[in-house]
């Protein structure tokens, strides 16, 4: 019982001697964290509260837009403005690669989350490209007069000739995009012909043919009409000029004549009906516009007239129509 006595008597006086200690409430709700200089008056909400408002965990707070982002000095994840270059201009190329994002400001967060669709995404992309890339195929319909018919003899007048037509390659630059879109252009073809040779006295066939490459290169003003978000319709017209190499295996190499070339300068039109395949294949489409930066690509039903007339060494001229299918492709 002594002892049971002397015990209690001595934690009462620890008792009153810890409520009487002066530090108890500098202490008392003390953060775990520490490091917080209070003073003896503050409450434990109190010191969440300036808390919330200087820690980059954000306590307290239950909407984005109550958060304070303004920082003085500036920070390093905040644009202020004050170190960026007043002479760089926002790009057609980057508005639309930043489709839907925006960097912290310090204005109102929108409490919606807000995403893009991909019918958007090409809406947005339409009729944006700054350059493009084509490449067709066409039948060539026309015709190549020379001296005493001797094209029309060769190559069309045998059934076991080999006429190729033209392989087109395009590039253009566009000048003005809209309504209507104007651009330069540059095309670049190559047309393949062999039959064997014809004797010129028995007029038989030689058993050593001979092929004629014939290479146009033209330089046009272009103009597309945007009819809708499906489809355009190009139109073009310019220079031209022919390049005709002829190669005769019925002659060695030392003899003269074996290969022979010539060029002829003329003009010519084109025209062509787009279809965008971008806006049919959305889904498929997508990645060639993120990683190839492509916002049109198109199936072409295109027709062509050149006619070259003046600068051969012989007696030649070259005109007539041809049509084909195509594909292009157009760029930011």
């Amino acid at each position: 019982m002594f002892l049971n006595g002397t015990a209690k008597v001595i934690f009462f006086f620890f008792t009153l001697g810890v409520l009487v200690s002066p530090n108890v409430y500098s202490d008392f709700g003390q953060s775990p964290l520490g490091n917080i200089d209070e003073g003896p008056d503050s409450t434990l909400q109190s010191i969440l509260d300036k808390k919330a408002k200087t820690s980059p965990f954000l306590l307290g707070n239950k909407k984005l837009n109550e958060v304070d982002l303004e920082v003085k000095g500036g920070g390093p994840y905040i644009d202020d403005g004050k170190d960026r270059d007043e002479n760089i201009s926002i790009t057609n190329r980057d508005k639309l690669f930043d489709f839907g994002q925006r960097v912290p400001d310090g204005s109102k967060e929108s409490e919606n989350y807000k995403e893009a669709t991909n019918k958007e995404i090409f809406a947005q992309s339409f009729n944006q490209g700054t350059s493009s890339f084509g490449l067709s195929y066409i039948k060539d319909f026309g015709s190549y007069k020379g001296r005493s018919g001797a094209f029309e003899e060769i190559y069309k007048n045998y059934n076991e000739s080999v006429e190729v037509g033209f392989l087109i390659f395009s590039f253009k630059y566009f000048l003005k995009k809209g309504a209507i879109n104007s651009s330069y252009r540059i095309n670049g073809g190559l047309g393949f012909y062999q039959a064997p040779g014809v004797f010129s006295s028995t007029k038989e066939r030689s058993r050593k043919n001979i092929t004629l490459w014939a290479v146009p290169i033209d330089f046009t003003f272009d103009m597309e009409m945007v009819l809708g978000k499906k489809f355009k319709l190009e139109l073009q017209g310019g220079p031209s000029i022919m390049a005709l190499f002829q190669n005769r295996h019925d002659k060695t190499e030392e003899e003269s004549q074996k290969r022979m070339g010539q060029f002829g300068l003329g003009g010519v039109v084109g025209s062509a009906l787009k279809i965008d395949m971008m806006q049919f294949k959305r889904m498929a489409s997508i990645d060639l516009l993120s990683s190839l930066s492509v916002t049109d690509y198109y199936l072409n039903v295109e027709v062509r007239y050149h006619n070259y007339f003046w600068g051969f060494l012989d007696d030649i001229s070259v005109n007539g129509l041809s049509l084909g299918l195509g594909i292009s492709y157009d760029f930011l």
